[in-house]
């Protein structure tokens, strides 16, 4: 936030045209995302931001940390636990957190390795699809393909994970790949995500 966004919110203020805990607010994130640039994971912190947003029940709605110190992010469709947490608001003192290590015993069993992309080839892919499908009024997410008969999953959502957990291994099901939950696992975590849909064959990305 630059001095001028400030003191534009400042006379907003002033004209009572905007509460000044909003601009707390929103400072504080400023600062907590300056913090993460710093410790050199500011990708990082955007990923669970964005993870937090897109949940739409109140259990999801913020982090929290367990007694053995590990963070636990979810939006119903991806699920990130970290050893090192980050800045971000907590949930509701008034809603009960999910045991998400329950949650997460399944898929740590799974066996099928997965050859991730590399994080910098994926944002591109990632970039590229938003703009054709944006001309092409096109309003489906991004899809990345691990090839015939592996998952196929949100592209945004993967890039997300592989900057939350930086040289992580990913496994999917053996026995239901398309269909089940894929593991991700990495020095600073472990994480779940669910594929899309996708119809009878798959195939490697176009």
């Amino acid at each position: 936030m630059t001095n001028y966004a400030i003191l534009e919110r400042l006379y907003k203020i002033a004209e009572n045209l905007e509460p000044v805990s909003a601009l707390i607010e929103d400072v504080k994130k400023e600062i907590a995302t300056e913090e993460a640039k710093r410790a050199g994971r500011g990708n990082a912190l955007k990923a669970a931001r964005d993870i937090l947003k897109n949940a739409n029940r109140d259990d999801l709605r913020g982090a929290w940390i367990n007694k053995a110190g590990r963070q636990h992010i979810c939006d119903g469709f991806r699920l990130v636990i970290l050893d090192s947490p980050l800045d971000l608001p907590g949930l509701p003192a008034n809603v009960a957190p999910v045991d998400y290590e329950r949650i997460m015993e399944a898929p740590r069993h799974n066996s099928a390795a997965l050859v991730l992309p590399d994080p910098a080839e994926l944002a591109a892919f990632v970039k590229s699809e938003k703009a054709r499908k944006k001309a092409t009024a096109d309003k489906t997410p991004p899809v990345y393909k691990f090839g015939n008969g592996l998952p196929w999953v949100n592209a945004a959502w993967l890039l997300g994970l592989l900057e939350l957990l930086p040289g992580a291994s990913a496994f999917a099901s053996s026995i239901r790949p398309t269909t089940s939950a894929i593991y991700f696992k990495s020095e600073a975590g472990e994480s779940i995500l669910l594929p899309v849909r996708q119809p009878k064959g798959g195939a490697k990305n176009d």
